[in-house]
């Protein structure tokens, strides 16, 4: 359990620094 946890996070967090990437690009 722990470990699926940790991994959605991991995607989480990746495909939120994505957004913030793509977000930063069009500025």
């Amino acid at each position: 359990m722990k470990y699926d946890a940790n991994v959605r996070d991991v995607v989480l967090h990746e495909n939120t620094y994505r957004i913030l990437m793509s977000h930063t690009q069009l500025i």
